[in-house]
């Protein structure tokens, strides 16, 4: 039995290899079986470590993948959630999947500054209404960003998995050559997998642009959202989603084709990974990506 578990990070184009390619490629693909999705979402990764029992998850598993040669579920948030707590630690996450038997990881890991200007475009897109320093500091961001400490991450996945059974792959890759680095990633998956894959290499949840930041924030403080659950209750929501609408089409036109600038308060704020990456450039070529070194 082949058992395969990508498992993120954020904002590395999870979304996107699910529609594109987990689902394209012939093995049993854990995220379309109900049944499946059922014992990871609803028991594995959302039982606090009173309610969980080992001999129970094992067995469910087991049932599901009985006569499956390969097997391969994706969810990002295993890696650990970079936006809000966790239900489930991401450590107690790895320790679950490696107690189901021998098991492989896939994980995309990209630069810190890059990820976390994307992760702040998607706390605003969450309904968020704190400026970048502040989302930073006073929003306390950096008790989720502590897992993009990348070496001390993959220490223990190798510890936990085997080196050979962890298989970590730029983000950058994906975007500047993903058909190499799909058949790279689907020859881990299983070898005996032939053939290309025909993807569609659109990006999917896409940010804001920096242009529409201020009206966004001003929009969220207003009303009342998932981030910000002390806004006005009776702020009409059909005006808060239209509104929402036309800035993310106004945002998608300034998007294109044009390079983006990062603010110099995450570049500056990039700088506490420098010792965290020094051997994952043993792995990947992160100076090619500018990776914090």
């Amino acid at each position: 039995m082949n058992t395969v578990f990508h498992i993120g990070f954020q904002r590395t184009a999870s979304t996107w290899l699910k529609a594109n390619v987990f689902s394209k490629i012939p093995v049993f693909y854990g995220n379309d079986d109900e049944e499946c999705s059922n014992l990871f979402y609803g028991y594995i990764l959302s039982k606090n470590f009173l309610e969980y029992n080992k001999k129970h998850a094992i067995t469910g598993f087991k049932k599901i993948i009985k006569n499956k040669k390969t097997f391969l579920f994706s969810e990002e948030s295993m890696v650990g959630k970079l936006l809000e707590p966790d239900i489930v630690s991401a450590k107690e996450i790895l320790q679950r999947l490696s107690d189901l038997g021998k098991v492989k990881i896939i994980i995309f890991v990209r630069n810190q500054i890059t990820i976390i200007w994307s992760l702040y475009k998607q706390y605003l897109k969450l309904g968020g209404y704190c400026d970048i320093e502040d989302f930073l500091y006073k929003e306390k961001a950096s008790r989720y960003l502590d897992y993009l400490k990348y070496d001390l991450y993959l220490d223990y996945c190798h510890k936990l998995f085997g080196k050979k059974n962890v298989y970590v792959e730029c983000y950058e890759n994906l975007i500047t050559n993903p058909t190499l680095a799909i058949k790279n990633m689907v020859y881990f998956i299983d070898k005996d997998i032939r053939g290309n894959i025909e993807i569609d290499k659109r990006p999917i949840n896409r940010g804001y642009s920096p242009k529409v930041f201020s009206s966004l924030r001003a929009l969220n403080r207003k009303s009342e959202t998932r981030k910000n659950p002390c806004g006005e209750k009776d702020f009409d929501i059909f005006n808060y989603e239209t509104c929402r609408e036309m800035l993310n089409r106004y945002s998608l036109s300034l998007m294109e084709n044009k390079p983006k600038k990062i603010s110099s308060e995450v570049v500056a704020y990039c700088c506490r990974y420098k010792k965290f990456n020094n051997k994952l450039k043993n792995i990947c070529d992160i100076e090619r990506y500018r990776y914090p070194l």
